[in-house]
């Protein structure tokens, strides 16, 4: 099953896209040391000018907010952080990861249409890095989406080029 796949690498797809501290007090959901880690990160983020380092924080800030279940706080960070990343060119890989979060987090929300958007800028820039890991994450997200919009074949279709890809 392709879920089994994903979850298998889960360690690997948490380096890539979660950008986790390993504190497990900071990932406590209701925990006051959130609340402080967001306000510490926006400070930082307006007091930084350069931009390699606003990428990190608003990284860290959207993920952050996704342990405090606050996706659309979440989503948008992320979205300043592949925003600021393009314009500086900084890092194919790193706007690989960006996307991916934002596209795992826009179907969470049921926000297909748009998910497949950033699944589908994904899919382009993980086969330019060569990245198969990436490649076999946007094939599983687009067939939860596709499945989630009543399309059983293209989510089957989908679901099976992921399952290639993880085999």
């Amino acid at each position: 099953n392709i879920l089994s796949k994903v979850y298998s690498k889960k360690d690997e797809y948490r380096k890539t896209v979660n950008q986790k501290d390993n504190s497990n007090s900071i990932n406590t959901p209701n925990n006051d040391l959130n609340i402080i880690k967001i306000d510490s990160l926006k400070k930082l983020i307006a007091k930084i000018q350069a931009d390699t380092s606003k990428i990190i924080l608003y990284e860290n800030l959207g993920q952050t907010y996704r342990n405090k279940k606050k996706i659309d706080s979440s989503i948008l960070s992320y979205k300043q952080a592949l925003e600021i990343n393009e314009k500086a060119n900084y890092s194919l890989q790193k706007q690989c990861a960006d996307i991916a979060a934002i596209d795992y987090l826009l179907f969470t929300t049921g926000n297909y249409i748009e998910s497949l958007n950033y699944a589908t800028r994904q899919l382009a820039l993980s086969e330019v890095l060569k990245d198969t890991f990436q490649m076999g994450f946007s094939y599983a997200t687009f067939g939860h989406n596709y499945k989630a919009l009543g399309e059983y074949r293209l989510s089957l279709n989908n679901y099976f080029k992921a399952r290639k890809i993880f085999n």
